[in-house]
């Protein structure tokens, strides 16, 4: 199973959870983005 069906999988099991699960793990990913310095947006969200 590649990387991207694995975030699918992820993506359609989170938007399941309640708003205040969502709203946490959404948090939690940005933080994450937050530590990578060299990060580059996807062209799509520039």
């Amino acid at each position: 199973m590649n990387v991207e069906v694995k975030a699918t999988q992820v993506l359609d099991a989170a938007l399941h959870l309640s708003h205040p699960a969502r709203a946490f793990i959404a948090e939690r990913l940005l933080e994450s983005l937050d530590a990578e310095p060299d990060f580059q947006l996807s062209a799509k969200w520039q």
